[in-house]
């Protein structure tokens, strides 16, 4: 319902229908698609460098995965309550929120439905400027998603090694491929946002939500970072 409105980077209407989305899921008893607009309205606010509403949103998110009989949404949550924290600098506060992430996907998560821990401990390593460490975490979780078909996995990955690269020149490029893609994960696109405001350059953020078909795939991307490190 919000989804026009991002790709068309007019994010006041996209606030509006992402927000009666809410009401009217609400409503209806349906907290999955409450938790998936208030995820949206988070990840909109995390853009616009307001951190506080996307800390309410993600919140409001968290308090309605818990409610909701799958462990996963419970961990994507605190994965974005710690990439806000992320933004705001709050390092050790972000690597609380992501060991718990760790925590909950070792406690309830079926082993056909994992998501890499080497993706959370290579941003704890990222955000501790254990560079190395984090690189070489990066690149085996690439690896495991390439050989499970998981691009959710996939783009994790990229983002992690997309900001830690040596070779810059395509950096904005390949963010925007990833971010673009439908099967981007949450928390690669809230990577992703980081990143580039690190880069200092808010016009890429426009890139990012025009209609457009990128012309490099993700798994162009993703071999072209494999074979230069190798």
């Amino acid at each position: 319902m919000g989804n026009y409105g991002i790709y068309t980077h007019d994010f006041r209407l996209a606030t509006r229908n992402l927000n009666n989305a809410v009401k009217y899921a609400r409503q209806a008893g349906d907290n999955q698609r409450v938790y998936l607009a208030l995820c949206r309205l988070s990840n909109i606010r995390i853009s616009q460098d307001r951190y506080a509403e996307a800390w309410k949103y993600a919140q409001s998110a968290y308090q309605t995965a818990i409610n909701i009989p799958n462990g996963r949404m419970t961990l994507f949550s605190l994965s974005s309550l710690g990439t806000i924290l992320l933004h705001k600098g709050k390092i050790e506060l972000a690597r609380d929120y992501f060991l718990q992430a760790i925590a909950i996907e070792d406690d309830t998560i079926q082993p056909k439905d994992k998501i890499s821990p080497q993706n959370y401990l290579a941003l704890i390593h990222y955000l501790l400027n254990e560079t190395t460490q984090a690189y070489q975490m990066w690149q085996t979780a690439l690896k495991t998603g390439i050989e499970s078909q998981s691009l959710s996995e996939v783009t994790r990955s990229l983002v992690g090694l997309v900001a830690l690269h040596p070779d810059k020149s395509r950096q904005k490029e390949r963010l925007a491929t990833i971010v673009l893609h439908p099967d981007c994960h949450w928390e690669a696109e809230n990577m992703a946002l980081w990143v580039m405001n690190e880069l200092g350059d808010k016009p890429i953020l426009k890139l990012l939500f025009k209609q457009s078909t990128p012309t490099t795939t993700l798994l162009d991307i993703a071999h072209e970072l494999l074979d230069k490190s190798s």
